[in-house]
């Protein structure tokens, strides 16, 4: 283990070897051989101490680890034997092999699985781009309710200002919008139920909406009239 942590502190000068070497193929298995190598020392490393993996190499030269948890960042081994955990740009990971940041396919980076951390035989997964989208909505595509629903009545509307909202009496989860005299469905945000009383969406235990047996006629939900 002393000789491969010797390796890694003096950059494994191995680069001189890939630099010259004029077979781009083999210059990528070697590249792929050495990213696994590394990875392994510094997972080996980390289990055996519950330090850095830093703290193993001792002080010396500068030192450049990939991080085996996020491969958008590494560790910056410091001389005196400090850690400092330094970012790629935005899109780009670590490549151990060259110790610089390239497109994650040229990277070839390798993440510890976080079910398998604590073990010292940890299985390593490829690091595959990812891209994470949040978007925010606050109404959902309506649906034209059927005319012939005998419990879904839309009082007649002469301006768009109107807003009726009816209760559904088969699903708490959504209601009836009415424009100019005709229902359209639409569902209430994940996890809500229609309230009547409010006419809108709300947690459950405050809604305490009933859904109403299908065989069992009744009457004609009210309408709750609401100006935008």
């Amino acid at each position: 283990m002393s000789d491969y942590i010797k390796e890694i502190r003096y950059r494994l000068d191995f680069n001189s070897v890939l630099n010259s070497s004029r077979d781009e193929s083999t210059m990528q298995k070697l590249k792929s051989l050495l990213s696994i190598v590394i990875f392994a020392i510094v997972l080996i490393t980390e289990a055996r101490s519950q330090k850095g993996p830093c703290k193993l190499l001792g002080q010396g030269r500068n030192v450049l680890l990939p991080n085996p948890r996020n491969c958008s960042t590494y560790f910056k081994c410091l001389a005196n034997g400090q850690e400092v955990l330094q970012s790629c740009r935005p899109g780009q990971a670590f490549d151990a092999a060259t110790l610089t940041c390239s497109s994650p396919e040229k990277a070839n980076c390798q993440l510890l699985s976080s079910r398998s951390s604590s073990s010292s035989s940890s299985s390593l997964l490829t690091a595959r781009p990812t891209t994470m989208t949040t978007t925010t909505t606050t109404t959902t595509t309506a649906v034209v309710a059927t005319e012939d629903d005998p419990q879904v009545e839309c009082p007649e509307q002469t301006s768009p200002e109107e807003n009726v909202l009816l209760a559904n009496p088969r699903d708490c989860r959504s209601f009836f919008h009415c424009s100019y005299g005709r229902p359209h469905l639409q569902l209430c945000p994940l996890g809500l139920h229609f309230n009547g009383r409010k006419a809108s969406c709300d947690w459950v235990h405050k809604a305490k909406c009933r859904v109403v047996d299908s065989t069992t006629p009744t009457p004609t939900t009210r309408p709750l009239q609401r100006r935008l």
